[in-house]
């Protein structure tokens, strides 16, 4: 009986190092970036399951050895900033003060393609009634029509896009803005601009409006994802598709185009953040927000370059996992506003009332020092 119970607990403790050192890649692989080395970028996507298993020890060796506890406990640790970004807790942030900036953020998915006329439209009438002072739009397809900026101007005196024939970002305020200095990457559909937003006390603030790029998955390959989520899950089922999907397509073939994808657009993305970097460091006015719709998780390389030069807003006030993106099983914080230095957050949160679009705003109350 010893010998089986010394055989368990070998068996149980070469597991756990595994979780341990997985979590400790996938924490740290963040630092490498996707253009140099593709590999390394989807790793931080898959923390959540090193993370699960390396908890679940503590209580097992509790149990049985409980010195071995550490193990996990340390590991934790040398994780903390990692796993703080991927999933906050703030129970005692304390309340906006009154001249704080309500500040919101929001991929409208084309104002949720719905069917309906502008005036029944369900994310124009909560972007109308929201009430933020600051209120920075992605993928605005219909922004430009005459109706729809009748309805935006009831609520907000001040807007300016991206672009008057195409616009792709909008910022919606009640404080002027000043102008708009489109940033166009090079191949790629996706864009970022500045916006200069003219403040109560004389000073400007600048406002890069991201959305950054995306894995540009087509309807099949989201459909072909969603069976390969469900059949992973299943495990009765993945043992009768081993080879082939229930829609027909091919295990390996699927999940190496998913790999592939993913790391392209992870490179593509690597380089449109070395670029705002440059341009955040070159910025003069004394307070900066970047926003927007990175398209990557909290634990990426995208997140920890931008997190150097400027704090997450919802890392320092927000509390839980905070999902902004809802479709397709890729359940992650892509949305993010993030502050300089002089800028106070207050209770970020994102706002789930709202499913028209594949993404949740996010808000947050900003005070300017």
């Amino acid at each position: 009986m010893r010998y089986v119970k010394k055989t368990i607990t070998w068996i149980l403790l070469i597991l756990n190092i595994i979780s341990i050192l997985a979590l400790i890649l996938c924490s740290y692989a963040q630092y490498i970036s996707p253009h140099d080395c593709p590999h390394m970028s989807i790793l931080g996507m898959l923390l959540p399951a090193p993370l699960f298993f390396t908890i679940l020890f503590i209580p097992i060796w509790l149990v049985f050895k409980y010195k071995y506890s550490l193990l996990s406990i340390a590991a934790l640790i040398i994780c903390a900033s990692a796993l703080r970004a991927y999933c906050p807790f703030n129970p005692f942030t304390a309340k906006p003060p009154k001249n704080a900036l309500r500040f919101m953020s929001y991929n409208t998915y084309g104002f949720g393609y719905l069917q309906k006329s502008w005036k029944d439209n369900d994310v124009l009438n909560y972007i109308v009634n929201v009430d933020a002072d600051i209120l920075c739009l992605q993928e605005i397809e219909g922004f430009n029509d005459d109706s729809v900026q009748m309805i935006l101007h009831e609520a907000y005196p001040y807007i300016m896009c991206d672009n008057e024939k195409t616009p792709l970002l909008a910022v919606l305020s009640k404080y002027p803005i000043i102008s708009a200095e489109p940033i166009d990457y090079p191949d790629t559909y996706n864009s970022s601009c500045i916006f200069k937003v003219l403040y109560d006390n004389g000073d400007t603030i600048a406002i890069i409006n991201n959305h950054l790029e995306s894995y540009r998955f087509t309807r099949d390959e989201r459909e072909t994802f969603n069976e390969m989520v469900k059949e992973t899950a299943d495990y009765h089922n993945y043992g009768q598709h081993a080879d082939t999907l229930q829609n027909g397509a091919r295990w390996d073939e699927s999940l190496s185009l998913l790999i592939d994808k993913l790391e392209n657009a992870n490179a593509k993305r690597s380089q449109q953040v070395d670029t705002l970097v440059e341009i955040i460091n070159n910025i003069t006015c004394p307070y900066i927000i970047v926003c927007g719709d990175f398209n990557d998780s909290p634990v990426s390389y995208a997140h920890q370059k931008l997190t150097r030069h400027l704090n997450d807003a919802y890392t320092r006030t927000g509390n839980g996992l905070g999902i902004t993106y809802n479709r397709n099983h890729m359940y992650f914080r892509i949305d993010n506003i993030l502050i300089s230095e002089n800028i106070t957050p207050y209770k970020a949160k994102v706002d789930k009332s709202i499913r028209e679009s594949d993404h949740y705003p996010i808000f947050c109350s900003l005070e300017l020092q």
